[in-house]
């Protein structure tokens, strides 16, 4: 179910944010290949160095990320809830917050005012993991919520 809190919203239940400014020197395009036996991901043609944590493919046939790595490469603060099992994605307008074992997604959409002009759950065909300490969350489903286009090469 969606919930607009703002008549002024016009949506067909997906609210997007394709064209919204990206962070600077980032294009539009997350790029997945696979080298030397492991995933890379490339946002706007700059790769994402993962520390401590690799991305896999899982079970569903998911491109599985660690959150954090790819969350700051597209601008957005993360922050753990540990209590809770939550892990917040949010940016300027859009906040995402995702709970482990859960395949619901709570999303806010606000106004430069900050006013809540759309609140809502949405679904993902799987749910975000903790894996050696990292939460992990679908590439697609976060890079598409931001905006980006995913390719595989």
């Amino acid at each position: 179910k969606v919930e607009y809190l703002d008549d002024s919203v016009e949506a067909d239940g997906f609210f997007s944010v394709k064209g919204m400014a990206m962070p600077d020197g980032i294009s539009d395009k997350v790029k997945v290949s696979v080298k030397n036996g492991k995933l890379a991901i490339a946002i706007g043609g700059k790769g994402v160095d993962f520390i401590d944590a690799e991305p896999f493919i899982d079970e569903n046939d998911r491109t599985q990320i660690p959150l954090r790595y790819v969350g700051e490469k597209i601008g957005c603060t993360v922050e753990w809830n540990e209590e809770t099992e939550e892990v917040t994605l949010k940016n300027e307008y859009n906040t995402y917050v995702f709970k482990v074992g859960s395949p619901e997604i709570h999303y806010t959409f606000t106004s430069t005012d900050n006013k809540v002009l759309v609140d809502r759950i949405d679904m993902m065909d799987t749910s975000p993991m903790i894996v050696n300490d990292r939460v992990y969350v679908p590439l697609r489903f976060v890079a598409e919520r931001f905006g980006y286009e995913v390719i595989w090469d």
